[in-house]
């Protein structure tokens, strides 16, 4: 009986698969940064302009990697035991885990949402006014005159189910000087909708109270609008009210 041996050229081959499967296995790493944020960085040579979702407790967004196949993002811790998962594609799962002793010193109010809803948070520190210093929001994310608070927007409005968050951040110090509202924005053929979003924060003893809050269009024929909803930063009153309804009865021209 004849056994044939591997040849050197098939021994070679055969390194050369390992070698280019090693060289596409995605990687995902996360650092602890400044004022308790975390620095995600996925290399995913094999999967450009690919869709991602992304979880940190409660958070969730997605995202694409670029035509390398790369992502980065920085996002705010919302636990000192912070665990940062990622689905790529149908059938790849990465997570990466760290402590961050910093996020209990930081108040952090997350909003989310899916599709094309235009909702956003709007911080003002000091009693300042809408448009004035102190107003913190997506186009305006820092306060010139608070460097550790901050307004970090995450995931991209393109694709099948986008999904959309933003997380407000301030020092647990000055949260009491910082006043939170979410606002919505609506179009004429918006008109008899509901729309709904989620809001989670770092406040509960559990770091698990995810808030479902429904903002329901007047019928039609109506015009665009804009709805506002305070959120309130104190602990006491955030664990009261991430357990109760927050549908606005009104919708504010």
């Amino acid at each position: 009986m004849n056994v044939s041996q591997p040849t050197s050229e098939d021994e070679s081959e055969h390194s050369g698969i390992e070698s280019a499967e090693a060289a596409c296995s995605p990687t995902l790493s996360a650092a602890q940064m400044v004022d308790a944020l975390i620095e995600l960085s996925l290399d995913a040579p094999c999967h450009p302009d690919e869709r991602l979702v992304i979880s940190h407790n409660d958070l969730v967004f997605s995202a694409y990697t670029n035509a390398e196949g790369a992502y980065s993002a920085f996002i705010p811790a919302l636990s000192a035991d912070a665990k940062i998962d990622v689905f790529l594609a149908e059938d790849i799962y990465l997570q990466a885990a760290l402590t961050v002793p910093e996020a209990d010193d930081h108040v952090r109010v997350a909003l989310q949402w899916s599709g094309e809803a235009r909702f956003a948070l709007h911080a003002y520190h000091d009693g300042a006014s809408h448009g004035e210093s102190g107003h913190v929001h997506a186009l305006r994310p820092f306060d010139p005159n608070l460097e550790e608070s901050f307004l970090i927007s995450l995931g991209e409005p393109r694709g099948p189910e986008p999904m959309i968050a933003e997380i407000y951040s301030v020092p647990a110090t000055f949260a009491d000087k910082s006043r939170l509202e979410i606002e919505f924005q609506f179009t004429e053929q918006q008109c008899g909708q509901d729309f709904s979003a989620f809001l989670a924060d770092n406040r509960t003893a559990s770091h698990s109270a995810l808030k479902e809050i429904s903002f329901a269009v007047a019928d039609c024929p109506s015009d665009a609008g804009l709805a506002i909803m305070a959120v309130d930063l104190g602990r006491e009153q955030a664990e009261t009210m991430m357990n109760s309804s927050l549908s606005p009865e009104q919708l504010q021209d």
